[in-house]
């Protein structure tokens, strides 16, 4: 079974021209958001932690198939918001 680049998805809504397109974005996480770590003791053990880091598709599906590239601002957008509202899982999702 071969790893798969974007085993994540999420529908959003974009914006162009007045109009809301609704698209399916995929995306990875290469990095797990981690709490602050030792915070006692000397200060070499301290860990500040970390964000979720997201690896976005740019190019998104509208429902008829046709590819939507996104504009750095919708990605950025996207992070945001998966930052907020990712959930860790148990594996890939299968497609």
């Amino acid at each position: 079974m071969s790893k798969v680049l974007y085993p994540h998805d999420t529908s959003w809504t974009i914006e162009r021209d007045g109009e809301e397109i609704d698209v399916l974005v995929e995306y990875s996480v290469d990095q797990y958001a981690s709490e602050p770590s030792g915070m006692s003791g000397p200060p070499e053990n301290y860990d500040p932690g970390s964000g979720w880091l997201f690896c976005i598709l740019t190019d998104a599906v509208r429902e008829d198939g046709l590819l939507v590239a996104l504009t750095e601002a919708e990605v950025d957008k996207i992070h945001g918001w998966l930052a907020e509202n990712h959930e860790e899982d148990d594996g890939y999702d299968e497609f």
